[in-house]
């Protein structure tokens, strides 16, 4: 019995140090988690740039590529008025969570589409920007934009809220907002 245990387990020894290399010759060989990060950070700059693009053709009116506080006002008061769906002056809670549900689904389609190759990826792009409200507004932000805690918030309170984010985006200080105001700090 002894022997018999002894050679089976010698047999497999001598199976796995066979096979083992040759099951790892067909697998790729694992990257380190630092080569991986280093791989995917272009990709990341580069849509990272293309949300840049995106959002500055969004709001300059001009073709400067640059966003001045008067187009960002604009665009505010654009974003305001889809928001506001009753248009009683005033985005409730309800208005701008459906809003953001359907942004969030509308963003999910087009990356499936654009992940699949779709042919409507295109199409779903432009029904997902249709809905995005604004850059920085999310619902968790909706209290603290109601300054007055009225439950809804005015075009002013808007205004506020979107000029505080335009300030503190503006990184250089020269009152426009462009691509080198959305570049990641090093």
């Amino acid at each position: 019995m002894k022997k018999a245990l002894s050679f089976g387990l010698a047999g497999l020894i001598t199976f796995s140090s066979l096979a083992l290399p040759v099951l790892a010759e067909d697998q790729p060989a694992a990257k380190p988690p630092a080569e991986n990060a280093a791989q995917d950070a272009p990709a990341k700059t580069k849509a990272r740039a293309d949300r840049t693009q995106r959002l500055i053709a969004r709001f300059d009116t001009n073709g400067d590529g640059k966003i001045s506080p008067e187009e960002f006002t604009k665009g505010v008061d654009v974003a305001f008025a889809a928001l506001d769906a009753n248009g009683d002056g005033q985005v409730t809670r309800d208005e701008f969570t459906k809003r953001a549900e359907a942004m969030k689904a509308a963003r999910k389609e087009w990356v499936v589409a654009r992940k699949s190759g779709a042919t409507d990826a295109e199409e779903k792009k432009a029904k997902f920007e249709a809905l995005h409200a604004f850059p920085g507004w999310r619902v968790r932000m909706f209290d603290r934009a109601d300054a007055d805690k009225s439950g809804g918030l005015s075009r002013k309170e808007a205004e506020d809220l979107s000029m505080a984010y335009f300030k503190r985006r503006d990184r250089n200080g020269d009152g426009v907002l462009d691509a080198s105001d959305f570049t990641r700090k090093k």
